[in-house]
């Protein structure tokens, strides 16, 4: 298997309108079969096919994902990111970007 093409991984909260959209619409995590509610967008960049052209994968998911998922890209989180990961939003101001 060769190396990976994938590249600009990224890992931000939803916030504001975002956040109360997605919790209006009754949307779930993006991961395959998890049910809680998406706080945080996840993304990268990636060539597909032979043609070798770039596209983008943006994805809803609840905070144990969007954990996983900076954990296996090596990508910090802020302490006020991690708040709001653990549901502090009363605390978390939405400025603050991981």
């Amino acid at each position: 298997m060769g190396a990976s093409t994938a590249w600009g991984h990224a890992v931000v909260p939803l916030t504001g309108d975002k956040l109360a959209l997605a919790i209006e619409l009754g949307e779930t995590c993006g991961a395959r079969s998890c049910n809680k509610a998406p706080t945080w967008v996840t993304s990268y960049s990636y060539v597909t096919g032979r043609a070798g052209r770039t596209s983008q994968r943006h994805q809803r998911v609840c905070a144990d994902h969007a954990h996983a998922f900076a954990d296996k890209h090596n990508l910090l989180l802020t302490h006020d990111a991690r708040r709001a990961a653990a549901g502090d939003w009363d605390n978390y101001e939405e400025d603050q970007q991981p």
